[in-house]
Formats: structure tokens, C-alpha cells, sequence
């Protein structure tokens, strides 16, 4: 950091030094526009860790699992790590790269990429792709694989790629040697010998403790006697002998097998032995070859063998993990171990091989100490690696030699040694530029050619004409060298800023962009030019990016700059003028520089409007959308912000059709026929949000922006042939058919909406999507009836486990804005009869939708004030149908609020509403005789349908708790009760007394009657889920005071006491 200080103090001053430096720095960040589906120079993943992004300190390269791979990873690692074995790999001549020998070539370039590479770890794909199994299928990567069978299958797959039969020998060599499957008399000298190959020692632990007692009960045998014994050759009669198998051929590498999974006939499945069993760092396996068997006098010198490596198993005999820990092999006195765990390398210390590899129990965790339980440990060694002494520093290649490190590296083909160079080179590369010293160094040099761009004599502000023009291509080329340090700032923003883990650079370069294009509108240009030729790069910040605040700020700032330029300089933001481009130069550094004299570099070349490029920029997004649905919120509200910007916007985006566009995402089903992308997107949703769905809001916004924009009612004379011919029109703008047909059209019912129904199915953004269907409630007859069709179709509570509460919610729009009463109407009652179904957040739209109706408003006009009092008559008239069950619903806030609003509507209404009088009893002129008569007559009707109303809202509460408690047995809780309890309460005080009642009172002797019936078994039904007085009970219809009480009450009677 201190350097680049350094370099930046040398520089700032002389603007041809820091301009050649900022191209300089350029260049380190590349865009290529020519290659679009790979215009990065580097790999640059989002979220990027420098630190791990390069091999681990202990300078070993991992290997990615690629699923359940870990069995393919510990084992080459192993195999990689012995020097010669990966010496004779590099060493082969491959002749059919592609073909016949295409896992040689692949296994030899894996391992030259684990010698040579920078990498943290390299992808094995490419290796295992390349392998069949014994049945001739890929390799399934999802399934584990066990690491012993796949060692054979391994060998074999290579053997079989290699010509040489000299070639295919010194493979099996390498590990591979011969038993000696022997029996020897004990009567005779007779023995009788076969001989057999062998790739790894297969090792007994069930009853062993050590590698040696595994060994040695390998070569003692078993005693073939009694019935068992042994048919001798030479005697021609059965003996006693010895039954072994004992080692010929030994060889250099040697691999133990431990047996640690059986076959459990109690249980009929594999299981894991995870006993205790120990192996030493240094072996001598003299005792168990078949020479010191049959010796007879002084036994032969030993042969000892050191500990390579161990291949652990982690789990059970079901599922697990391999990994491995490894000895380097070098010239070291000391060696050094180090852990393969996939792509985390690690140094290793040998001294925990008891703890980390042996098996055995754990003690119990610290708070279990009274516990006295042990845990099988389920980490042990499964593969063991041994290498004779003799072989580990002797016999290497002539093409191995000790690197820097003192390692030995084995050649590497020369054209694949180079191209591993090169991409180190790119690593390195990438790696200093995500250093974060350098990533302030590009904002010091940023923020330092924007404070020259300030100091710099200015240039006024370009006018409305020809002068103007030139005053503005003059002040765009004295901007040079800020508009270099801009395109600087962006390609870091876009390949290092915000992919950088944690992004800790964010806040710092996203305010200094703001800054410099708030305060400049060159600096605003610069910023547009940039992602207007560089359309992928803005998709890797403004879609691409995972993080959303970065997605919210380049969509952002895009409409900042297109703004600042449209007010700052019109004529590029609305059309195209030849322009100059140069380097401006000051005297002092031209006379310091030797290339002083050409410091004025002028070409004409056509300028795109910033107009015509950000509709660009969101047409090449548009082709993308399918595949990033995470970033839809912010794509659309950038397009939106840009269609408030006025009629020309809008012109623009009617005319890219952008409006039919949105419209076929919200109506994108997998049952119907759409286009590819459609098709794509929704594969994309099922899979991607099955659980948590995407945002629609920017969606529903924009398109509710758009059709606000247009025609407000439809006709032949509105509809335009072509989306492109509203290119250039004013407010309000044509529709095009297949818009039309977008939002008319269903595939299986031809008098509803699909566009309605997928609208409300998604339930997102309620006050755009309100406004929407207000504007097709409005827009004719047609729509309109689609509209009541499809909220119809949607509430169907008895049928359909679908959500009703959006569909509650747009029926109290659609009641609100719709001019037939007829349909409205019809709309109110379907509504209330679904109360008998409504679950959960139901409950409180559909209060929200009742209680919007039965309101009134004063500032409303005559005729809709008229029929808003229509409908809400209506609806006060449907109060028994949906009052039982709203006021006995499970939510609290719920029965509450229904309760309120029975109250409000029945009887707050009721006192409000005073009797008719007889016209010569009012004091009136004769002109007012027929209204004054109106009036009486509007009140007492209004008595009469409220009072009809109270009395069958009581009636079907009683029958409410009779058929659904009483008759069910169905218990009730007090607490829930008590809403229902206090309506019944009221109502009882509008019926007439019982004793001397008129005989066609029929509701009073209906109420009363179900009253009695009711009163005792629903007492006994009453439960307390909490300790409460009681006090919301009393005087209800379960309580016995109320019970009691006259049912009837005369009219006037029960308004006074009401009073």
C-alpha cells in the first residue's frame, strides 16, 4: 500500500503520467464487448474469498467434491503424493487424447494441475467423467462409492488405456505383488504352493488390536486335522497340515485393506467395526514372506517399510466421509504430514495418529460425566500406505528433481506445463487485484480525477443552440481524463467491488460514483456510456449480483445519470450528433512528456441518445429475465422510475411492447402454450420458488403505471396494428390488440379474465393491483364482466382449497367502481355466503369488505352516493347470513371487529333512524309536502328492514349454536362465546312479549322457542380454556339470567331502554 502511495504522489500532478496510469490500471480489469458470453479476463465468482481462493500455505492443491467424491479424492491424493507413481503417470505418451486413452490424459493432467497449480483446488470432474464401471455406466458422482472397490476398478481402467505391455507391468508393480496361498504338511515334507496376485493386504480387525496381529494371523493359517485334514500328494493319504497365505512379492508401495465393515446375518446389513486397532510407523515385513517361513537356519535380513499415508472412513457403514493424511516425500530429515480433506489442505501432526485414526471409544462429553457412556469413535483408518525405506529417497526418475520448496517434482509435458504457467499467471493476477490495498488505491485515484475535474476551469452550461452544442462537445473532451478514471472506477465496481466477500469496499465506491454523478454531468454521461457498451457488465451488477443493495444502487444510478444528462444536455439524451474525443493535455506535461505534441486527438463518430441506450440496456436485460427472477424487484422498478419520466418514456416502452411483456409473465401457466422464455421461467419458479415465491411487486407497479398511460376506455379506434406506431405519441396512448386479448382472454372460460385470476392468485402489491382492476372495471361493459366473472370463480369456499381473501378484497373494489348495481349485488351476496367457509386471514378481509359497504361517505357525488346507499341497504339485508359465523371465529380480533360492525350497521343505525310522522304533523310549507312525505316514508323502511334484519340475525345465531354445538356436542369456549352472546342480547330486546303475543308473530315464538331448547345443554357445553369471571357471559344467551328473562320487549320499549 505504501508503494502505490507512493506512485500516486509521483503522478497526481502531471495529467499525462496519472492519465497513461489510469489506462494502465485499465487494462488489469479488461472488458471484451466482442466475446459476450465471456467478456471477463478472469474468473470473478460472486462473493469472492482472496484467501481462499489460492493453493492452502502448506503449498498442496485440493480436489473439489463434486457431490460424494470424497472416496475418488483421498485416494488420488494419495497416489499423487508417492512421487514415482505420479512420475510414470506424467511420464506416459498418451497418442488418443480424446478417445482410447482418454482417463490417462485426464488422470495425467490432474495430476499435473496438483503439482504446478496456484489453485485452491482443481475440479476432478473432467477424471471421473472419464471412468466406467464394471457394468460400462458413468460414474454416478451422488452416490458414495467404497474407496477399496474403487481402487480396483481404477487400476484396472488405467491398465486397460495403456499400449505398452512393458507399460501395463510397471503399473501393477507399483503396488501390486503375489501371495503364496500354501499348504505344508506336518507329517511330511510336502508343500504345496499357488500363486497369487495381489494389489492391497487385505487385514482382518475383528479380534486384533495391531496391524502385526492381523499380519501375523494372515501367514499363521489354520490347522487342517480330524475330518478336515489334508489329502498329501505324496504320501497318498490324508495329513495333518497347515493351511496359510504368506508374501513372495513384496512390493515398493505397499496398501492394507482394513476390514472395518462386515455383514450382520442378525440384522441382515453391513455394519462398522470400530474397535480399537492400532499400526506402526515403521513395519518390517520380512516375518510374513514365505523365504522367512521356510527358513530353516538364519532367517533373512529385515525389510522394513515406512507409514505413507492413511486413508480415514468418518460415519457409518451407510454414509460417511474419506479423507486422508499423507507424508511428504522429499529430501527432508523431518518429514511432514498434511491433511487432504477435498479441497481444505492442511498440515497435519503425526503425534494425534492414535487419537484421529485407531478407532476405539470417546470419553463422554464434559455434561454427561454421570452418564459413565462411552462413544464408538467413527473415524478410523480404512486404507494404510506404506513405502519401503530403502525406496523412499532412492531409484527416483532422472526427470525429478527438488523444487523450491525441496519437494520433488516430477516433469511435466511441456505444452501442458505452459498452459498451467499461464493461468497461474492469471491467478496471481486476480489475486493482487482483490487485494484491498489496491482496491483503495483505485478509489484515491478515482476520487482524485474528479477533484481535478472540479478545479478545472468550467466550462457553462450548454444552451439550445449551435453555439450551445459545441460549448457542450468542448466540455465533454476537456472531461477526458475523468471519463478514463470512470471507466476505471466500473470495471473495479463491476469485477472486484461487488465480488468481493462481505463486500467491505461497497458503501465507499457506491457514494463516490453518487457523488460524481450528482455534481457532473459529463461524469453522468461517462457513467451511461460505460454500461451502454458494456450492456453484460451492467447485467452482472444489476441482475446477476446476489446482493440486493448492490442490484438497488447501479439500477438506481443508471436513471440518476440518464436524468442528469437529460436536463443537463438534452440534445444527447434525446438524439444523436457527430462528437469529438481527445486528450487535453496541460503545457507542463506536454513539455515533460515526449508525446506532448499529440495531445489532441479528434475523430468525428456518431453518439447514441441516452434515450435510445438506456431502452438498450433494459432490452438486452429483457433477454435474460427468465433466468434472473431474483432481480425482477429491481429490473422493473428501474423501468418504471424511467416511464415517470415523462410521455416520451413511456413512448419508448409502449413501443418495445414492455406492456404485453409483463403481461404474459403474470399470466405464464405451465398448462398453456407461451413462448420458450415463458416456458423457461416457469421451470425456473417451480424449481427455484417452490417455497418462498418471487416478487412480483416491480411487475404489477409497472404495469399499472403503463396502462394508466393509455386509452381509458377501449374501442376499434383505440387499438393500434403495430406496439412500435406509439413510438413518439402522447398520453393518453393506444392499446395494441394482443394487449387487448392479454388481459380479455382465458383458455378455459371464455367469460373470465386470466390476467384477473393469476393477479390475484399471486396477491402482491393489493394498491397497484387495486388500481389495476379498477381501471378494467371502468374501462366498459366487457371488462367489466370478465372482472365479476373471475372474482366469482375465485370464492368458491366450498369447492376449492384456494385463499378467498384477495378475491374478498377485489370484490370490495369491484363493488365500489362497477356501475351495475345488478352485478354488484350479486357480488355481495356470493361474498357473504363463503362466511360459512373462510379460514384463517379470511376472516378479517372479509370484515374489511362488509364494513366497507355498510360505510357511507358525504364527499362522494349525488348518483354514486346513491348507489353506494343502494348497496349498502343490500348488504345490511346479508347481515344474518354471515353474522353466526363471524362473530363464533376462532381469531379474537376477528369476532371483535365483526361484532363492531353488527353493532354499527343494526343497532347504532337503529337509533339513528327515528320514526315517520304524519305529514300534517310536521310544520312545513305546502312546496315541501312531497319531500318531507319521501323522507318519512325512506325512514320507515329503513326501520322496517333494519328491525327484519336484527330479528333474523338473532334467529340464525340461536340456530348457529343449536345445529353446530348443541346437536354435535361440539364444546364451546366462554371466552370465544362471548361476541355471539352479546348480539343474541340485543336482538332478544327486538321481539314481542311472549305472554298475549299475536299469534302471526311467528319470529318472537321461533326465537323464544329455540331459546328454551338451547339453554341447558349448552350450559353443560361451555368450557374455561383460562381462569376468567365470566363477566363477557352474563346476561348472554347461555347464561341463566339471560335464559330466564323475557324474550320480548315492545318496540319503543326497547328503544328507549336502548337510550
Amino acid at each position: 500500500m505504501k508503494l502505490l502511495e507512493i506512485i500516486l504522489v509521483l503522478v497526481m500532478h502531471k495529467r499525462i503520467a496519472f492519465s497513461k496510469m489510469l489506462d494502465t490500471m485499465n487494462g488489469l480489469v479488461p472488458f471484451y464487448s466482442d466475446e459476450p458470453d465471456d467478456p471477463y479476463k478472469y474468473e470473478l465468482p460472486y462473493s469472492f474469498d482472496r484467501s481462499k481462493a489460492i493453493r492452502a500455505p502448506c503449498g498442496y492443491v485440493g480436489l473439489r467434491n463434486l457431490s460424494n467424491t470424497c472416496y475418488l479424492n483421498s485416494l488420488f491424493t494419495q497416489l499423487f503424493m508417492n512421487t514415482q507413481f505420479r512420475s510414470f503417470i506424467l511420464s506416459i505418451d498418451i497418442e488418443d487424447q480424446g478417445g482410447s486413452q482418454e482417463l490417462l490424459f485426464r488422470t495425467q493432467k490432474l495430476f499435473a494441475y496438483m503439482q504446478e497449480s496456484y489453485q485452491r483446488y482443481v475440479d476432478p470432474y473432467a477424471v471421473i467423467s472419464s471412468i466406467r464401471t464394471y457394468d460400462d455406466t458413468p460414474i454416478d458422482v451422488h452416490s458414495q462409492m467404497d474407496v477399496d472397490e474403487f481402487y480396483n476398478l481404477l487400476f484396472d481402467r488405467w491398465e486397460g488405456q495403456l499400449l505398452e505391455s512393458n507399460e501395463k507391468k510397471k503399473l501393477r508393480s507399483f503396488f501390486g505383488g503375489q501371495l503364496v496361498q500354501q499348504v505344508k504338511s506336518k507329517e511330511c515334507e510336502h508343500i504345496s504352493e499357488r500363486l497369487e496376485p495381489f494389489s492391497a493386504i487385505q487385514c482382518d480387525i475383528k479380534g486384533k488390536s495391531t496391524l502385526q496381529e492381523s499380519l501375523q494371523a494372515y501367514v499363521d493359517g489354520e490347522i487342517m486335522e480330524g475330518e478336515n485334514k489334508y489329502k498329501c500328494s505324496t504320501c497318498d493319504r490324508h495329513v495333518d497340515a497347515v493351511k496359510r497365505a504368506c508374501l513372495k512379492d513384496v512390493p515398493d508401495n505397499l496398501i492394507c485393506h482394513l476390514k472395518r465393515f462386515e455383514f450382520n446375518l442378525r440384522t441382515m446389513q453391513r455394519s462398522k467395526i470400530n474397535d480399537y486397532f492400532s499400526f506402526p510407523l515403521s513395519l518390517d515385513m520380512s516375518p510374513y514372506t514365505v523365504e522367512y517361513l521356510n527358513a530353516e537356519g538364519e532367517p533373512p535380513q529385515s525389510d522394513v517399510f515406512e507409514l505413507v499415508g492413511i486413508l480415514v472412513h468418518s460415519g457409518t457403514a451407510e454414509s460417511g466421509h474419506y479423507y486422508s493424511y499423507i507424508r511428504e516425500r522429499g529430501p527432508s530429515d523431518s518429514p511432514t504430514w498434511v491433511e487432504f480433506n477435498d479441497d481444505m489442505v492442511t498440515p497435519w501432526d503425526p503425534s494425534s495418529m492414535e487419537s484421529a485414526t485407531f478407532g476405539s471409544t470417546d470419553r463422554q462429553p464434559i455434561h454427561e460425566t454421570a452418564n459413565k457412556i462411552r462413544y464408538h469413535r467413527t473415524f478410523s483408518a480404512y486404507m494404510l500406505f506404506y513405502q519401503r525405506a530403502s525406496s523412499l529417497h532412492a531409484g527416483l526418475p532422472a526427470n525429478t528433481a527438488a523444487n523450491s520448496e525441496n519437494r520433488f517434482t516430477p516433469a511435466i509435458p511441456p505444452p501442458l506445463k505452459e498452459q498451467i504457467s499461464k493461468e497461474n499467471n492469471m491467478l496471481l493476477q486476480r489475486h493482487c487485484l482483490f487485494d484491498p490495498g489496491y482496491t483503495l488505491f483505485v478509489q484515491q485515484c478515482f476520487a482524485h480525477a474528479i477533484q481535478l475535474g472540479e478545479v478545472q476551469p468550467a466550462f457553462p452550461q450548454p444552451a439550445d443552440n449551435g453555439k450551445g452544442d459545441m460549448d457542450a462537445d468542448e466540455s465533454l473532451h476537456q472531461h477526458q481524463l475523468q471519463s478514463l478514471a470512470m471507466e476505471l472506477a466500473l470495471s473495479h465496481y463491476d469485477q472486484v467491488v461487488t465480488r468481493t466477500k462481505d463486500l467491505p469496499f461497497l458503501g465507499n465506491f457506491s457514494s463516490l460514483l453518487h457523488n460524481a454523478i450528482a455534481k457532473c454531468y459529463r461524469c453522468a454521461l461517462a457513467f451511461h456510456s460505460y454500461f451502454s457498451m458494456r450492456p453484460s457488465a451492467f447485467r452482472a451488477v444489476a441482475t446477476r449480483n446476489p446482493d440486493m443493495e448492490t442490484r438497488r444502487f447501479v439500477c438506481r444510478t443508471l436513471l440518476q445519470a440518464a436524468e442528469k444528462v437529460r436536463k443537463s444536455i438534452p440534445r444527447l439524451y434525446h438524439g444523436s450528433s457527430p462528437t469529438r474525443t481527445f486528450i487535453d493535455v496541460d503545457a507542463e506535461d506536454a513539455e515533460e512528456d515526449a508525446d506532448g505534441d499529440e495531445n489532441w486527438a479528434i475523430c468525428d463518430m456518431p453518439r447514441l441518445s441516452v434515450l435510445q441506450g438506456t431502452v438498450d440496456i433494459f432490452n438486452y436485460l429483457w433477454r435474460f429475465f427468465h433466468i434472473n427472477i431474483r432481480s425482477w424487484d429491481e429490473y422493473f422498478a428501474m423501468i418504471l422510475g424511467f416511464a415517470k419520466n415523462g410521455d416520451l418514456e413511456v413512448s419508448y416502452l409502449l413501443g418495445e411492447d414492455y406492456l404485453l411483456k409483463l403481461l404474459r409473465i403474470i399470466n405464464a401457466d405451465p398448462m398453456t402454450d407461451q413462448p420458450v422464455n415463458y416456458q423457461r421461467m416457469m421451470a425456473n419458479l417451480m424449481r427455484r420458488f417452490a417455497n418462498k415465491p418471487a416478487s412480483y411487486v416491480s411487475i404489477i407497479s409497472l404495469i399499472d403505471y403503463l396502462m394508466s398511460q393509455l386509452e381509458p376506455t377501449l374501442s376499434a379506434e383505440v387499438i393500434v396494428d403495430e406496439a412500435a406506431d406509439r413510438r413518439g405519441m402522447q398520453q393518453p396512448f393506444a392499446w395494441t390488440s394482443e394487449e387487448f386479448q392479454a388481459i380479455h382472454h382465458h383458455p378455459e372460460r371464455q367469460v373470465s379474465s386470466l390476467f384477473v385470476e393469476k393477479l390475484l392468485d399471486l396477491d402482491q402489491a393489493f394498491k397497484q393491483t387495486s388500481s389495476i382492476l379498477s381501471r378494467m372495471i371502468r374501462t366498459g361493459e366487457e371488462l367489466d364482466v370478465k372482472v365479476f366473472a373471475t372474482l366469482r370463480k375465485q370464492m368458491q369456499g366450498d369447492t376449492s382449497a384456494k385463499p378467498m381473501d384477495p378475491a374478498i378484497r377485489a370484490a370490495a373494489l369491484y363493488v365500489e367502481c362497477s356501475e351495475s348495481t345488478e352485478r354488484a349485488q350479486t357480488l355481495i351476496r356470493h361474498v357473504c355466503i363463503q362466511a360459512r367457509s373462510l379460514q384463517h386471514s379470511e376472516g378479517p378481509a372479509f370484515i374489511r369488505f362488509v364494513a366497507q359497504i355498510l360505510s357511507s361517505s358525504q364527499r362522494l357525488g349525488r348518483a354514486v352516493m346513491d348507489a353506494r346507499e343502494e348497496r349498502r341497504k343490500y348488504a345490511t339485508e346479508l347481515i344474518p347470513l354471515w353474522a353466526p359465523y363471524l362473530l363464533i371465529y376462532p381469531d379474537e380480533q376477528t369476532r371483535m371487529s365483526a361484532e363492531v360492525v353488527v353493532n354499527d350497521a343494526l343497532f347504532e343505525r337503529m337509533l339513528r333512524t327515528p320514526p315517520g310522522q304524519a305529514v300534517d304533523d310536521v310544520d312545513v310549507d305546502d312546496e315541501d309536502d312531497d319531500a318531507v312525505a319521501t323522507a318519512a316514508r325512506n325512514d320507515d323502511e329503513e326501520r322496517m328492514s333494519l328491525l327484519t334484519a336484527i330479528r333474523q340475525v338473532g334467529i340464525k345465531c340461536l340456530l348457529y349454536l343449536r345445529e353446530v354445538h348443541v346437536k354435535r356436542g361440539i364444546q364451546l369456549d366462554r371466552h370465544a362465546a362471548g361476541s355471539i352472546s352479546r348480539v343474541i342480547s340485543k336482538c332478544s330486546q327486538f321481539y314481542g312479549p311472549i305472554d298475549g303475543v299475536n299469534e302471526d308473530d311467528a319470529e318472537s315464538v321461533e326465537f323464544a322457542a329455540i331459546q328454551a331448547e338451547i339453554r341447558s345443554p349448552l350450559q353443560r357445553l361451555l368450557v374455561d380454556e383460562v381462569d376468567e369471571d365470566g363477566s363477557d357471559w352474563d346476561g348472554s344467551c347461555a347464561s341463566s339470567d339471560f335464559l330466564e328473562a323475557n324474550v320480548g320487549i315492545a318496540m319503543q320499549t326497547g328503544n328507549e331502554a336502548s337510550d
